[in-house]
């Protein structure tokens, strides 16, 4: 078992803390979302520390419009300081160049070097996740251990956002 400060005063043991992956499969979307990862907007908590050491960003570009090398270093600059690894590859399918192949060429290309857990994130990702509280939780759960068992979790659905019926 390993004692982590940042936990400590929690007054608990943090179990087998793992690096996690987290493959986001881009085409030119806005992530900022990903900064909710250390500050959620409306919690003093800062978990900034704990994703620089323990998250490794990995972005699956499927249409690089600025040239690849351009591209790669525009999103490293912007995220690569806030997570404990941040990569870029280019995936090129000429059929489907859709987030399935973004995600299964990831792990073709990875297999052997896979991390303990792997979130598959789409880069639109409010789209998908309904609060993104949910997927910040998750990732610090994964890093400290309290959910190895766990082999597969489904965050994500398709939901539309309705306004509210009038008079209600």
């Amino acid at each position: 078992m390993i004692v982590d400060t940042w936990s400590n005063n929690l007054g608990h043991m943090v179990p087998d803390m793992a690096p996690v992956d987290l493959i986001v499969c881009y085409c030119q979307e806005d992530l900022d979302w990903l900064s909710v990862l250390w500050k959620l907007p409306w919690t003093e908590d800062d978990h900034s520390e704990m994703i620089k050491g323990w998250v490794n960003l990995r972005m699956v570009h499927k249409c690089p419009q600025f040239g690849e090398e351009k591209e790669r270093k525009r999103l490293l600059d912007r995220w690569a300081p806030h997570f404990r690894n941040a990569t870029v590859e280019y995936i090129y399918d000429d059929l489907r160049a859709d987030d399935c192949t973004a995600y299964l060429g990831y792990i073709a290309n990875h297999y052997d070097e896979l991390t303990r857990h792997t979130f598959f994130l789409h880069a639109d990702v409010g789209e998908h996740i309904p609060h993104l509280n949910m997927l910040t939780d998750t990732v610090l759960a994964s890093v400290q251990g309290y959910i190895n068992t766990l082999n597969f979790a489904h965050l994500a659905h398709n939901f539309v956002r309705h306004a509210p019926l009038p008079g209600s």
